[in-house]
């Protein structure tokens, strides 16, 4: 929840400005094949190492959100292709490399 005053902060980072503080807010979007099938609760794991990994480093997590229903911006698709393309291109080494 933002007034819209949303401006680079001095340091890393986009701050928000709710009724009640500023937050930054830090983006991730995991992507995997759409024809895997996930199981139920399975973005509890990403969500975990995430919200450890930032308390561990001393910064006090507020929330998290998380789940499978993003999408991909029309660049994002065509990084995430563009690189998978030149990831199926590359020789494959064997084991006598």
């Amino acid at each position: 929840m933002t007034d819209g005053t949303n401006k680079p902060s001095t340091d890393v980072g986009l701050l928000c400005t709710g009724k009640k503080g500023t937050y930054k807010v830090w983006t991730c979007k995991l992507v995997v094949s759409g024809e895997v099938e996930l199981p139920q609760g399975f973005d509890w794991p990403p969500r975990k190492g995430a919200t450890e990994a930032v308390a561990n480093s001393g910064i006090e997590v507020l929330g998290c959100f998380s789940g499978w229903g993003d999408s991909l911006t029309e660049g994002e698709i065509e990084v995430l292709e563009r690189h998978n393309a030149a990831l199926n291109d590359r020789p494959e080494k064997n084991e006598n490399d």
